[in-house]
């Protein structure tokens, strides 16, 4: 079993620091390649996903106690605010920018695309240093979509560093994606989790 870092578990509600390479909920609540998984057998009972992260992005990830408290929590996310800290390449010729562009699943590609007619997607790209091999910034999300910070981030012409599904060629420096859900807002709770230790490798390396 996995030990995971809780970061919250109040009123129904278990946050959890989610490790890199970990599926967020696995094909089944006790699929033992997922997090949930593993939280349940911590825990000692059963708990529902509120939301998803891929399989890559460490960070926070909200799990509730009951199964009634799920479609509340993905409201209160959805009304709410999720902050990601990411490595990309290149360097921004901007220091904020607004990012209205509507996501569409290609099957031929099978990925996500920006596609007008799309599902709407909105984020804020912030970015807190350049460095001459990269950048480090935030994106804050104000939707939902599926792998939305990746393919916004690719859309504006700086993938996430590790990024191997939206860069073309893959990126191979890294063994992941450089995604982290570093800060939640919801609910009327705020939840944050460290910066982990192979994004802190990097930014050193990079001087990010």
């Amino acid at each position: 079993m996995i030990r995971l870092t809780i970061l919250h578990d109040a009123d129904g509600v278990v946050a959890v620091d989610k490790p890199p390479g970990l599926e967020a909920t696995g094909r089944t609540p006790d699929d033992p390649g997922g997090v949930q998984h593993h939280l349940q057998r911590q825990l000692r009972r059963p708990l529902w996903a509120a939301h998803q992260l891929d399989r890559d992005t460490s960070g926070v990830l909200i799990f509730v106690r009951r199964r009634s408290l799920v479609a509340r929590w993905q409201e209160a996310l959805a009304a709410g605010e999720k902050r990601y800290l990411a490595f990309v390449h290149g360097a921004p010729d901007f220091t904020r920018r607004e990012v209205d562009a509507p996501l569409a699943y290609d099957r031929g590609l099978r990925r996500w695309v920006v596609r007008e007619g799309g599902k709407a997607a909105r984020s804020t790209i912030e970015v807190t240093r350049v460095g001459a091999d990269g950048a480090r910034v935030h994106v804050t999300l104000h939707t939902g979509r599926t792998h939305q910070a990746r393919v916004h981030l690719a859309h504006l012409g700086h993938p996430l560093l590790g990024e191997r599904r939206y860069r073309e060629p893959p990126c191979e420096l890294l063994p992941r994606h450089a995604l982290h859900a570093e800060r939640v807002r919801a609910g009327g709770l705020t939840i944050t989790a460290p910066t982990p230790a192979d994004l802190e490798a990097l930014a050193r390396r990079l001087q990010l």
